[in-house]
C-alpha cells in the first residue's frame, strides 16, 4: 500500500512538473514586459520564434528552446496576470465543442442508435431469459435489481471514461494551426449525411466507442448474469444447462461478438493510413483489448456448460452438495492448467493494453492539449500497475 502511494505521487508530481513546463514554454509574452533590446535579440536569434498579435495577445510567443532570465521571468509574470488566468480556466473547461464535433452529427446518432438496439437486444433475448430459470420469485427479483445495479455501474464508468478522452485527449478541430499536432480526419472524409459539412476527430472516436460500446456492456451483463444465475437454479437444472435454448442464443450472441472485435482490429489496423499514428494505435488497442475480452466470456462460459463439465458433475451428483455444484460451474476454468493459462493470458494483456491506453491518453490530454483534468488517466496508470503487480487479489468472477 505504502509502495502505491509513493508510486502515485511520483508519477503525479512528474507530470504536474512536465505540464507547467510546457505551459510555460508556449505562453505569449506581452512585449510591453520585456526591454527593447531583448526583443531584438529574440527576433534576430536563429530560436524558434513567433509573434502573436491579436485581440487577446500582443507578444513574443517561444517553444521548444532554453530560456534567458528575463523571458522566464516574463512568462511568470504573465502566468500570474488576470488575463492568463482567465484564458487558462477557459481552456480547461471549454467543453461545448463536444456537441458540436462529436454528438450533433447524424452520423453519431446512427451509431449510437445501432449502439442502443444491439444492447437492448442482447437484454432481451439473453439476459432477461436467464432469469426465466430461476423458480424463486423473491431470489429472481433481487438478482435483476442486483444486475440492473451492475449494468448501470458498468455503463457509467465506460462513458465517463471515453467521455473524458473526449474531452481532454482529443485535439479540436477549430484549435489554431500552431496548437493542433494531429490529422484532421473531416479534412479527408466528406460526411454526406452529417448535419454539418464534414466530421472530425472527435466524430470519428465518439462513433468508434459506440461500436467498442456493443461488446463491453453485453460481455459483462452476460457474464454477471451467469455467474450470479448459476447458484439459484435447482440442482437437478444445474447438469442440464446445455441444452437450454438461452444458453444457444448465448453462444451465439458471443460467437457475434468476436467476429465484431476481430472486424474492428481489422479496420483500426487499416487506419494508420488515414489517421495520426496515436490516434490509430488507441484504436488498435481498444479493439484488441475488446477481441481478448469477448474471447474469455466465449470460452469461459462455453467451458462451464461443456458436455465434459455436465458429465464429471453427473458422475458425482451424490458427493457434491448445490454449493459446490454451483462452484464448479462459475469457477470451471479451474478444472484445467489450459483454462488457467488462457486467464492468465487474459489478465495480464488486457492490463498491459489498459496501461499503453492510459499512457496514451495522459501524454495527449496533459502535454499536447494542455488539460491538466486529464490527470485522472495518471492516476489510472498508477491503479493498472497496481493490478499487474498484484493480479492473484483479481476475483475468479471479475471481469476486466
Amino acid at each position: 500500500m505504502l509502495d502505491s502511494r509513493i508510486l502515485h505521487i511520483s508519477c503525479i508530481t512528474a507530470c504536474l512538473s512536465v505540464f507547467a513546463y510546457r505551459v510555460i514554454q508556449d505562453i505569449a509574452i506581452d512585449v510591453r514586459l520585456l526591454a527593447s533590446d531583448s526583443i531584438s535579440d529574440n527576433i534576430q536569434s536563429d530560436k524558434f520564434c513567433n509573434i502573436v498579435v491579436d485581440h487577446f495577445h500582443r507578444g513574443i510567443f517561444l517553444r521548444n528552446e532554453t530560456f534567458s532570465t528575463d523571458i522566464l521571468q516574463a512568462k511568470l509574470k504573465t502566468i500570474f496576470s488576470k488575463m492568463f488566468l482567465i484564458q487558462f480556466l477557459n481552456e480547461q473547461a471549454d467543453f461545448l465543442h463536444i456537441l458540436e464535433e462529436g454528438f450533433l452529427t447524424m452520423r453519431f446518432v446512427a451509431y449510437f442508435g445501432f449502439m442502443a438496439v444491439c444492447i437492448a437486444l442482447i437484454e432481451v433475448l439473453v439476459v432477461r431469459r436467464m432469469g426465466n430459470l430461476v423458480q424463486s420469485y423473491r431470489a429472481l427479483k433481487q438478482l435483476e435489481s442486483e444486475e440492473r445495479k451492475e449494468w448501470f455501474n458498468c455503463i457509467k464508468e465506460f462513458s465517463q471514461e471515453k467521455m473524458a478522452v473526449l474531452l481532454f485527449c482529443i485535439a479540436r478541430n477549430q484549435a489554431p494551426p500552431i496548437n493542433k499536432h494531429y490529422i484532421d480526419f473531416g479534412e479527408y472524409v466528406r460526411d454526406t449525411i452529417s448535419l454539418r459539412s464534414r466530421c472530425t476527430d472527435i466524430t470519428l472516436f465518439a462513433c468508434f466507442y459506440c461500436m467498442v460500446a456493443i461488446g463491453h456492456v453485453a460481455t459483462n451483463s452476460i457474464f454477471v448474469r451467469f455467474m450470479k444465475t448459476v447458484p439459484l437454479l435447482e440442482r437437478n437444472l444445474k447438469t442440464r444447462l446445455r441444452g437450454e435454448s438461452v444458453f444457444v442464443v448465448m453462444y451465439l450472441t458471443l460467437n457475434a461478438l468476436v467476429a465484431l472485435s476481430a472486424i474492428l482490429i481489422g479496420a483500426t489496423i487499416v487506419s494508420y493510413a488515414f489517421v495520426h499514428s496515436d490516434y490509430a494505435t488507441i484504436f488498435v488497442l481498444e479493439s484488441a483489448r475488446l477481441f481478448i475480452r469477448t474471447m474469455y466470456v466465449l470460452d469461459r462460459l462455453t467451458q462451464c456448460v461443456c458436455a465434459s463439465r455436465m458429465e464429471m458433475i453427473e458422475s458425482r451428483q451424490n458427493r457434491l452438495t448445490d454449493d459446490q455444484i454451483s462452484t464448479i460451474l462459475v469457477t470451471g476454468f479451474q478444472s484445467g492448467v489450459t483454462r488457467k493459462t488462457f486467464r492468465n493470458i487474459y489478465i495480464y494483456s488486457t492490463l498491459f493494453m489498459s496501461l499503453i491506453l492510459y499512457s496514451f491518453f495522459a501524454k495527449n490530454g496533459l502535454f499536447v492539449n494542455r488539460k491538466l483534468l486529464a490527470m485522472r488517466f495518471v492516476t489510472e496508470v498508477v491503479i493498472t500497475i497496481d493490478r499487474i503487480m498484484n493480479t492473484e487479489k483479481i476475483r475468479p468472477t471479475e471481469l476486466l
